[in-house]
């Protein structure tokens, strides 16, 4: 469940920028056109293909927007190598969200259990990134009041991941402490765990909303 929970959230996120679609490397050069597509072969590098027949390695573009969607490259935190960021608020304060789906085999079942991670960042006036964090956001955005307002309704969401956080970790240690004498899996795990899913929903819902809080201060703060 949780991957299509994420999935639905890549699905979802917002586009912000133009129309126009352009690749910008880091020797400065900027190309425009109609005809970019990010290609990203099996057996080679990921690329932009430009026009059909240019080809440019992502290792030498700092950012690129195509229908819209505008990427720029940061090398942040726990990501080992530079990666590319969707834009999600631009004005005094632009925002940015990485996110990522990888497949690990359970050495011990044998299953396949999958491992979701998104980033989210911040940058005023171009200035340094820093993590997307309510007690952040509610020291930055206290010039707008529009922003604030959506900051208190945020306040009110963390307390409510709390709970169910809480929950859920409580059901699924009853659980775990019932398997010894239990017939398959118990009620309490099966529980905790939906809790847990619905704890991840709200958490994605908790983020979108700090992204809203911005995109309130640059319509304000203009």
């Amino acid at each position: 469940m949780r991957i299509l929970i994420f999935l639905f959230f890549l699905a979802s996120i917002k586009v912000i920028g133009q129309d126009e679609s352009f690749v910008e490397l880091s020797n400065g050069e900027r190309i425009e056109s109609d005809n970019i597509l990010l290609k990203e072969p099996v057996f080679r590098k990921a690329h932009l293909l430009v026009n059909g027949t240019e080809i440019y390695d992502l290792d030498e573009v700092i950012a690129y927007q195509i229908e819209g969607r505008y990427f720029k490259k940061f090398t942040v935190g726990s990501l080992a190598k530079p990666a590319f960021f969707l834009r999600t608020s631009h004005g005094k304060i632009d925002a940015y969200s990485a996110a990522s789906t990888t497949m690990m085999m359970n050495q011990t079942t044998g299953g396949v259990s999958t491992v979701s991670n998104r980033w989210d960042y911040y940058s005023i006036n171009h200035g340094p990134l820093q993590k997307v964090r309510y007690r952040f956001l509610k020291n930055d955005l206290k010039e707008s009041p529009k922003a604030m307002e959506v900051i208190r309704k945020i306040r009110g969401l963390r307390t409510l991941t709390g709970i169910f956080y809480v929950a859920g970790a409580g059901l699924i240690i009853s659980g775990v402490t019932d398997l010894p004498n239990a017939k398959g899996v118990p009620p309490t795990i099966i529980a905790g765990a939906v809790m847990y899913n619905v704890n991840f929903l709200l958490l994605n819902s908790k983020r979108n909303m700090l992204i809203e809080a911005i995109d309130a201060y640059n319509a304000e703060m203009q």
